[in-house]
């Protein structure tokens, strides 16, 4: 009977060491396939919604690239659908409050730049981009987030030919 004891409580003493919890880990496909489908339903809802009157919008991006899209160096190995799923889970970490500037510097593939842009709608209006000389989606991003707001745009062909943009408005 002491054995029987002496294990039992062992074992009890184990489980308080380790958090005492036997709730299995969170299923690491279960939580990119959860990513993907709020990066994806963002990208939609925020494309859905009317573009603010603005003549100048000042945004900093994320941009995840991959081999083959247009102007990448060769440096970006990742296929598409790996460069996805990087960046639903770079979204979620930037909803889960994550530092924007951070992730930016560890995981844009827009090298070389502060990743800020500052974009005009009206060619009279100074800026340092004009809206039209930047990828369409870019802008169409921009142009629907509220300061201070982040959405995504999905890689689209002619919206978008250089990957996901994390997009978020600064002012």
């Amino acid at each position: 009977m002491r054995a029987q004891f002496s294990a039992l409580l062992l074992l009890a003493l184990l489980g308080a060491c380790s958090g005492g919890s036997s709730a299995p880990q969170a299923d690491p496909a279960a939580a990119a396939a959860s990513n993907l489908d709020r990066l994806r339903a963002d990208a939609a809802a925020v494309a859905a919604r009317p573009e603010a009157k603005d003549d100048i919008v000042e945004v900093q991006h994320i941009l995840i690239s991959f081999h083959g899209a247009t102007r990448m160096p060769p440096t970006v190995t990742r296929t598409r659908e790996e460069a996805e799923v990087l960046a639903a889970d770079v979204y979620a970490q930037v909803l889960a409050g994550g530092d924007f500037t951070a992730l930016m510097e560890q995981y844009t593939d827009d090298k070389g730049s502060s990743g800020i842009y500052r974009m005009s709608q009206n060619p009279a209006v100074p800026a340092d981009w004009p809206r039209k000389g930047m990828a369409a989606a870019f802008g169409d991003v921009g142009w629907r987030l509220a300061v201070g707001e982040i959405g995504p745009a999905a890689f689209d062909p002619q919206k978008s030919p250089f990957g996901w943009h994390l997009i978020k408005r600064l002012k």
